[in-house]
């Protein structure tokens, strides 16, 4: 199959992705990041069904995320952060069962609401929806995504409480959930297993876990450092810097790589 690579990546391409591409029918990865790309996603890449890779990051891309994108059915990889794409995810991503990671961070008009559908994509790894311009409420399906280690969805509008079944996922690593109107209480729940860093404020939960929960190392309100003190209205990430908390030194410094990093 031909796979256009990393030389295509960190140049200064413009303009839009040439139609003429539309003829790849056997385009298996699509590597364009950091170029100065501009136009709509073209509808004609979710005809490209032998992708499993696309990387379009870091460009200047506009318009709405296609709306078929769930014919990727092999797709694994997906990134499209720091463009100015508007619009809401399409809920055809459910379909996209064989999705890894997905990154539509930075982009600050993706509007909407976290599809419930994506709780259909059992090994999805990697969720980064942050700086963006979602609202509604986190779906309960997200408890479905057992192999879910990195939930990022800071510095949106999403609002109401933050689900309970976040406690079902034993393999999330980091939980990023700041910037944000999540209300209602602070779940007295225990913290996914190996849960390293998360960052839980600033958002206005009005009310708080009992005493004994917040003083339990195995809840998420001790994970996350949540501080009840005044009205409970807000939390704080004091046990470390960062918001760390109880991490050990391997995911500090593989969150600090992260973060300068941003996976671009």
């Amino acid at each position: 199959m031909i796979s256009l690579a990393s030389h295509l990546r960190n140049n200064s391409f413009t303009g839009p992705i040439p139609d003429t591409w539309a003829s790849m029918a056997t385009l298996s990865g699509l590597f364009l990041s950091n170029n100065k790309l501009t136009g709509p996603i073209p509808a004609f890449l979710t005809k490209l069904t032998f992708l499993t890779s696309i990387a379009l990051d870091g460009n200047a891309f506009t318009g709405m995320i296609p709306s078929d994108l769930g014919n990727l059915v092999q797709l694994q990889t997906i990134n499209l952060k720091g463009n100015q794409l508007s619009g809401p995810i399409p809920d055809s991503i459910g379909n996209c069962v064989s999705l890894n990671v997905i990154n539509f961070s930075g982009n600050s008009k993706i509007n909407g609401s976290i599809p419930t559908t994506m709780g259909n994509i059992p090994g999805l790894q990697w969720l980064d929806l942050s700086s963006n311009a979602l609202s509604g409420e986190i779906p309960a399906q997200i408890g479905n995504l057992a192999n879910l280690q990195r939930f990022i969805i800071d510095t949106n509008n999403i609002k109401g409480p933050l689900p309970s079944q976040i406690a079902l996922l034993n393999q999330l690593q980091y939980l990023i959930i700041s910037h944000n109107n999540l209300d209602g209480g602070f779940p007295a729940i225990a913290a996914p297993p190996l849960l390293g860093f998360c960052r839980a404020t600033p958002n206005t939960f009005q009310t708080c876990p009992p005493t004994d929960v917040m003083a339990n190392p195995s809840s998420l309100a001790f994970a996350c450092s949540f501080d009840c003190t005044g009205s409970g209205k807000k939390s704080t990430t004091s046990a470390a810097p960062g918001g760390y908390a109880n991490a050990t030194p391997a995911v500090i410094i593989a969150t600090a790589l992260v973060l300068l990093m941003s996976w671009a």
